[in-house]
């Protein structure tokens, strides 16, 4: 499922990040009226961003794992993102038993994708593992 949802790459047609913060929403010259935090499995309860570019949020990323490599979360050394566009993927970020539903003949549907978004390929993969 993972594989067929990621089989075409974005390549920058979308910018990163949540969908529903970033896609379904009319960007204003107004900066302030374009804070609508970031939500999801990669930000905290407080939420994060936006970012207006990938290596904004590759900045941010990078930065908690510096955070956690401070507060031994992470062995030092530990890898940094390195963000490209050609990685940027559509990802579901909830994939779970309640959001699997199998119809009459047997074809299986994903719902629920309040928390999707464009993130790098591997990004689904890691929520999963939690």
């Amino acid at each position: 499922m993972i594989n067929k949802m990621q089989s075409t790459t974005l390549g920058g047609a979308f910018p990163p990040g949540p969908i529903h913060a970033t896609h379904n929403k009319t960007m204003t010259s107004i900066p302030e009226q374009n804070q609508e935090k970031w939500q999801g499995p990669w930000f905290t309860d407080y939420g994060a961003g936006p970012f207006p570019t990938l290596e904004d949020l590759e900045a941010w990323l990078n930065h908690k794992i510096d955070v956690c490599i401070k507060v031994r979360q992470l062995r030092a050394g530990f890898p940094r993102f390195e963000l490209s566009t050609s990685d940027l993927v559509l990802t579901h970020q909830n994939i779970a038993p309640r959001n699997l539903v199998v119809d009459p003949v047997g074809k299986l549907w994903l719902i629920d994708w309040g928390c999707a978004g464009i993130y790098r390929r591997g990004f689904e993969q890691a929520v999963l593992r939690e």
